[in-house]
């Protein structure tokens, strides 16, 4: 245990979440808390006892809950937080650990009650044998739902990192679940004391901050905690914070940037993106907001709004006698994967007075292949009420040519990773030569992003691509500066018919 008058060198692991310590009652010489706090949550123990295996003494085990409960039942019905923890009396091999504690839950519970903690049950086995041989003052702890933590006494951080990578080993895994594969993964932070913190509450928040970056940079990793991570995490949560209300405070907008086709170098269409001004932090990046209000949900109403914007705007700009053009909207995951989805679109569509045909649904091809099966009546929903669809980002991702095939899509976007150098590196040109071929023989239309160079554009063109978007044509614009953007290539365009070096 560490407390704030008895440190030594010690590692913290957070799996998922860390929380704080013990303080108060004595079990066989362990000091037990009558309380603990749980994020903002504070919990009261509900028992505690000493567990024995052929008269030794192996740990003591303490259960926290919201509220004290007589009933096994109760404990599993309550919403509010939950933490067991173990504290190890005596060196001992993991397998007798959980053959103790497997012991303990059997003498303790019916087989009713054994089969709803089965799956909790298996987890923490799972960390107890990751960290090997368990010592006398280890700790392994599980907070309600999928998370733990694991405090290991005088470890150094060599075999913090051990254990860490072994439960990652145990515990991520592929699992089938009807017919769909679901993949188990685990984030994991590591706070080391002293340097970390002297106390177990420092200790335990750094090891969460840790495990929150590896949570962002792809999960089934650990990150050990350093300073820079907080203030990190600080803008993190201040960001998620403000993210909500965003919309109704008017600090979001729409930029469109425009798409030319290279034949006859008129506009085609706008993709629509979103942009986020705060008054504290200004000009957010999508790359940073974006996932953040994935992680949050909050991507499912930000989306609509977006998606009713830019049907608004795209209405206006008929009505105002503008060229007809594809407004191109990107989904997120979360959206995509809402029921009815063609459907809240054709209603926006309708309400707003724009023709389906003149609007489009960009996917990524992660999205697309995570579960092509359900992609692809997804997309079959979209054409039925006769929007479009493209892919975007074509070329990065892990397509089968199989599945693209199955997929109504009606165009790809080219990766501007691959149109950056295609006009100085034979690879990147006979990897977008490949892309046009392959698009022409399945019936799809090309566009190609991030085109910044007059030699750029003219390889699409010489490679036989329909349309390009880029800083070449036009950076993002608000919607009045599209309008004056339009009215100036249109005057330049008549001057030359050729779109290249207009802008």
């Amino acid at each position: 245990m560490i407390t704030s008058t008895s440190v030594r060198r010690a590692a913290l692991i957070a799996a998922l979440v860390a929380v704080p310590g013990l303080h108060a009652a004595e079990v066989a010489g362990v000091r037990v808390a009558d309380s603990i706090k749980v994020g903002n949550s504070e919990l009261v123990l509900n028992g505690a006892g000493l567990r024995s295996k052929l008269f030794i003494k192996v740990y003591v085990g303490a259960l926290y809950v919201g509220q004290k409960a007589a009933t096994p039942a109760a404990i599993y019905d309550s919403a509010t937080p939950r933490r067991m923890v173990l504290r190890l009396l005596r060196d001992l091999d993991a397998d007798s650990l959980h053959s103790a504690l497997d012991e303990g839950l059997r003498n303790n519970h019916s087989p009713a009650e054994l089969s709803d903690m089965q799956a909790q049950a298996d987890q923490l086995a799972g960390i107890m044998k990751a960290i090997g041989k368990v010592r006398e003052g280890d700790t392994v702890s599980r907070q309600g739902g999928d998370e733990f933590v694991v405090l290991l006494p005088d470890a150094n951080a060599s075999r913090a990192a051990s254990v860490a990578q072994e439960i990652l080993r145990r515990l991520g895994f592929v699992c089938r679940i009807g017919e769909h594969d679901i993949s188990v993964s685990v984030s994991i932070g590591i706070a080391m004391a002293p340097d970390d913190g002297t106390d177990f509450a420092t200790l335990s928040k750094c090891a969460e901050i840790a495990m929150y970056r590896a949570k962002q940079e792809g999960r089934n990793t650990l990150r050990f905690f350093f300073p820079e991570m907080q203030e990190r995490t600080l803008r993190h949560v201040q960001l998620t914070g403000a993210l909500r209300g965003a919309v109704e405070r008017g600090e979001m907008q729409l930029h469109y940037q425009p798409q030319v086709d290279l034949q006859t170098g008129e506009l085609s269409g706008v993709e629509a993106l979103l942009r986020w001004t705060h008054p504290l932090f200004g000009a957010v990046s999508p790359g940073e907001f974006i996932p953040l209000a994935e992680e949050s949900g909050l991507i499912i109403p930000i989306g609509d709004w977006v998606l009713r914007t830019a049907a608004r705007q795209l209405a206006d700009w008929l009505r105002d006698g503008l060229p007809p053009m594809v407004m191109a909207v990107n989904l997120s995951v979360l959206q995509f994967n809402l029921p009815g989805l063609a459907q809240q679109i054709a209603s926006i569509l309708s309400e707003a007075g724009v023709p389906p045909a003149l609007f489009e649904v960009e996917l990524t091809e992660s999205m697309a292949m995570t579960e092509p099966e359900a992609a692809i009546a997804t997309i079959d929903e979209l054409h039925s009420v006769g929007v479009q669809v493209s892919l975007d980002d074509f070329g990065t991702g892990y397509s089968s040519l199989a599945y693209l095939k199955r997929f109504r899509l009606d165009r790809l976007k080219i990766d501007g990773s691959f149109v950056r150098d295609a006009d100085s590196d034979p690879e990147d040109r006979a990897i977008v030569d490949a892309i046009v071929g392959m698009a022409e023989s399945l019936g799809l239309a090309t566009v190609a992003e991030g085109v910044e160079t007059s030699g750029q554009l003219e390889v699409i063109r010489a490679l036989g691509g329909d349309a390009v978007q880029g800083y070449w044509i036009s950076r993002p614009l608000p919607a009045a500066g599209l309008v004056a953007w339009l009215e100036g290539w249109q005057q330049r365009k008549s001057a030359s018919p050729c779109c290249a070096g207009q802008v």
